[in-house]
């Protein structure tokens, strides 16, 4: 995960973008709410499951968007970040048949 995070902001840096600042920033803009207190087991599993997909349909929409503005190493980035993310999601899933 560092390694991709690490990847992702060398990026943005070669085009000049400026990460969100403070965490709580982070917090207020993602399109993936915080996970509540005293979840279950199978509930946490089941809410990482839904946001992985969530976080890969918008990984979708940057590589689409990347694509048409001809910016490949971003493409290539992003489809990197869907194929690991997309891992985590059959993983989430066997874990939830049982």
């Amino acid at each position: 995960m560092i390694a991709e995070i690490d990847r992702l902001t060398e990026n943005m840096r070669y085009l000049r973008m400026k990460a969100i600042g403070p965490i709580s920033r982070v917090v207020q803009t993602s399109i993936i709410p915080e996970a509540s207190d005293n979840l279950t087991d199978k509930t946490m599993i089941s809410q990482l499951l839904a946001d992985n997909k969530k976080f890969i349909e918008m990984l979708t929409n940057v590589s689409e968007k990347s694509e048409s503005l001809n910016q490949y190493a971003t493409t290539n980035i992003i489809q990197d970040l869907m194929e690991s993310h997309g891992k985590f999601v059959w993983m989430l899933r066997s874990f939830l048949k049982e």
